[in-house]
């Protein structure tokens, strides 16, 4: 029988394995790249823009393509086939969202105009065209006319589809559309609740403008009415798609919004001045105060923080006007100055930002980590999220292979690689690690002669504080020992050994 008595190392390793949102590409030529340990800014990208832009790359974080609402350019920063003439606006808010169609090659381009003076359209971008580069077949077909500059989507993972939400002008209606794996249903779910969008002037201040949100959880809709100063907060129903529930915080010209990932926290700017503020919602009937957690600065032109987003590693990246940085809140989750607001958060390498960031799909899901328990020769493996998984196989090297949750192997020393394969909300992810196992359980074995005299051996050698507990009140140490004992009878041999990591008994 074998007691382990202590060696555990415990280590988990963060896997961010929503690819799709791996590629950011916004403002003036600028890039990003969130496959990499610690974010990378690129340049060279095809496009300018002023505000949002949307982005989208495949499975294995390989970019697709990239838009303004304007112009679609292709992974290789050439213009599209057909993908000229759509007709949002490099300056509408949140002027383009990219958004698949389930189980096909399909993508939306959904795109508003600037100032609510044109409709909510959407165009088709089928992947399978021009070599893989794609092809936009469908263009600038109308939703719903006039639209805010708000727009934004949620996955439904139990029912595979999309919920696309924007907000008409001129009424309190919001407009929610789906899109399945057969494609966009034009029959909106409209649900007239909350404030009416249409105050200010088009060449100023107006309320349609201020970034509209959904939480990472699909339980509430965040939307900015600039003009109006207020932020509205909605119910979100994910099974149909209605909203409800307004309750309003007053707070003037509020433009930038964005939730942290779990979803308890907000986070506001201001497009005429450098503020950003949080506000707590862990209960959004009694939302908290705004709080000021940092000030933007190197903007020009009077312009202070833009838009903002959560990226793929649970940061949240905010655009500055004119500058080669972004800010980051580093950990949204936690309240007050301990979310580490970060002004000069990401250098661009010299081309800049402007208004907007980069909005991408996501499948809102916080990103898996791989937990670890090393006990000696052995180890345990678990994720940290479950929800959602249909299947897992975990490869352990050596064709030894399991489908467990929570699964446990021997491994002898060595470095050992470990991959799991999970697939959750109908996508298939690969996590991988891997293992230093720097000792094993000792083995014990015994010769007793009729001299009454045990021969005690452990293997393997090079063990050291080896003690024998000889069962008869006596003990002595050593890696190989010989006892003789006075009398006959039944003796229990307890052996504690340790290698300088691992102590085991054996009896």
């Amino acid at each position: 029988m074998k007691h382990i008595l202590i060696c555990l190392i415990l280590f988990s390793t963060h896997i961010y394995a929503q690819k799709e949102g791996n590629w950011w590409y916004f403002g003036n030529t600028s890039s990003i790249d969130f496959s990499t340990n610690q974010p990378t800014a690129y340049t060279g990208s095809g496009m300018f823009t002023y505000d949002n832009s949307s982005a989208v790359s495949d499975q294995n974080g390989q970019l697709l393509f990239y838009t303004n609402g304007v112009t679609v350019w292709n992974r290789l920063h050439l213009v599209m086939s057909n993908g000229t003439g759509l007709l949002g606006n490099n300056s509408g808010g949140q002027s383009a969202l990219i958004v698949p169609q389930p189980n096909s090659n399909l993508y939306y381009v959904f795109t508003v105009p600037n100032h609510g003076l044109g409709a909510l359209r959407y165009s088709v971008v089928d992947m399978s065209l021009s070599g893989g580069n794609g092809a936009v077949t469908t263009k600038n077909a109308i939703l719903h006319n006039p639209t805010t500059e708000k727009l934004d989507s949620y996955y439904d993972c139990a029912n595979n589809k999309y919920w696309v939400v924007s907000h008409q002008y001129g009424t309190n209606n919001f407009y929610t559309y789906q899109v399945s794996s057969t494609g966009i249903n034009p029959l909106p779910v409209i649900s007239s609740v909350g404030n009416v969008h249409n105050g200010g002037s088009p060449s100023s201040s107006h309320d349609a403008m201020g970034q509209l949100t959904i939480s990472p959880n699909g339980n509430l809709i965040a939307s900015g009415q600039q003009f109006s100063g207020a932020i509205q907060i909605f119910d979100f129903n994910i099974s149909n798609g209605n909203i409800s529930n307004p309750r309003t915080i007053s707070y003037p010209s509020p433009w930038g919004i964005s939730f942290s990932r779990n979803s308890n926290v907000l986070y506001v700017s201001q497009w005429l001045t450098p503020n950003i503020v949080q506000i707590n919602i862990s209960n959004p009937n009694i939302p908290g105060s705004p709080v000021n957690i940092g000030v933007v600065t190197g903007t020009t032109g009077g312009y202070g923080a833009g838009y903002m987003q959560l990226a793929p590693n649970d940061k949240i990246y905010i655009a500055k006007w004119a500058s080669s940085y972004l800010s980051i809140i580093d950990s949204p989750n936690l309240l007050g100055f301990s979310c580490n607001f970060i002004d000069d958060g990401i250098d661009l390498g010299g081309v800049l930002s402007q208004a907007g960031v980069c909005r991408t799909v996501s499948r809102n899901l916080a990103p898996l980590s791989i937990n670890v328990n090393i006990n000696c020769d052995s180890a345990s493996f678990s994720l940290n999220d479950t929800s959602g998984i249909s299947n897992i196989i975990w490869n352990f090297g050596g064709g030894n292979q399991s489908s467990s949750f929570f699964p446990r192997e021997q491994f002898t020393q060595g470095t050992h690689p470990i991959t799991v394969y999970v697939t959750r909300c109908n996508y298939t992810d690969t996590l991988s690690t891997s293992i230093v196992i720097t000792s094993t359980n000792p083995t014990i074995s015994s010769q007793i002669n009729c001299q009454q005299t045990i021969a005690l051996q452990i293997l393997p050698s090079g063990l050291s504080n080896c003690l024998w507990n000889l069962g008869d009140g006596n003990q002595t140490t050593g890696a190989l020992s010989n006892y003789t004992y006075t009398n006959p009878g039944n003796y229990t041999i307890a052996l504690v050994v340790s290698d300088g990591v691992c102590t085991d008994t054996t009896t």
